[in-house]
């Protein structure tokens, strides 16, 4: 089960949740939220490519959005060198199993098809919007 709020808006685009392989990352921006904890903000350009390929030899794309999800009260486990626009190789968020004294327990990890990797643990994590 994918622990973020509010999935079902890319799952009703889509069909089910993607693992993001070969999707655009166009925004990765650090902020401090309204109740003043650490927020992270992914802005990525999806779509759902098909198992077959056109004429060129590249997987046909469908169903494409931009999703933007937010994490908060983000703590910072790595973050190697990030390009933009970057392509993904995946991007997964689970949930930590850790004991009741942390209050993060959300693991996000995000790595480059090109070069890069950015893992966080956090509090919260949802689908702010999905743009059509």
């Amino acid at each position: 089960m994918i622990p973020l709020r509010n999935k079902e808006l890319v799952e009703e685009v889509v069909g089910s949740w993607p693992d993001f392989h070969d999707a655009t990352l166009d925004e990765l921006r650090l902020s401090r939220g309204e109740d003043g904890t650490s927020m992270l903000t992914i802005g990525v350009q999806l779509f759902d490519t098909k198992k077959y390929k056109d004429h060129t030899g590249h997987f046909v794309q469908e169903r494409a959005c931009f999703v933007e999800l937010r994490f908060s009260d983000i703590a910072l486990q790595q973050l190697q060198l990030v390009t933009f626009p970057d392509v993904l190789f995946s991007l997964r968020v689970d949930r930590l199993d850790l004991d009741a004294s942390t209050e993060r327990l959300l693991r996000l990890e995000l790595q480059s098809a090109i070069e890069g990797t950015l893992v966080i643990v956090c509090a919260e994590a949802w689908v702010e919007r999905v743009l059509q």
